[in-house]
């Protein structure tokens, strides 16, 4: 096992708090520092996993925490977590397909928006209102069979 200083450290405690799984966090961390640890050292570092939060220092574990606060506070700023935003760019894609008269791109992305309208990519509300959309979906992969077919 490497011995790790202690910005390394913090830079993979920081990298696991923005999900970076610890394989992504291992190669990340010989890319910035030149330091090649495996994916169980740098899992060490995941003040998510009960074992490695028991035996990091506080100071790290308080790292971890504030980043990761911050982290999902910020998504918020990223363009594709926004809903109008997916929409506006399928709808890009969508005509752009049919342009190129790509029926079956335009289906699929048709129907990836019907998701996206009909909120599967949402926490499920309760109610009803996705029955019109589940056969809007049928619709869709019915015509997606049709173009396969011909």
């Amino acid at each position: 096992m490497a011995s790790l200083t202690d910005p390394q450290k913090r830079y993979l405690v920081q990298r696991l708090a923005v999900f970076d799984s610890p394989s992504e966090a291992a190669d990340a961390l010989f890319e910035e520092h030149g330091v090649r640890i495996d994916r169980r050292q740098a899992g060490n570092y995941d003040a998510e996993q009960p074992h490695a939060r028991q035996r990091l220092a506080k100071s790290l574990v308080a790292l971890f925490d504030e980043t990761r606060e911050r982290f999902t506070r910020e998504v918020e700023s990223i363009p594709i977590a926004q809903k109008a935003y997916r929409l506006r760019r399928l709808d890009e894609n969508e005509r752009q397909a049919r342009r190129m008269r790509n029926l079956r791109l335009s289906n699929e992305t048709l129907k990836q928006a019907a998701q996206e309208v009909g909120g599967a990519f949402e926490p499920d509300s309760g109610d009803n209102a996705t029955d019109g959309l589940r056969d809007l979906l049928r619709a869709f992969d019915a015509l997606d069979r049709d173009v396969d077919a011909s």
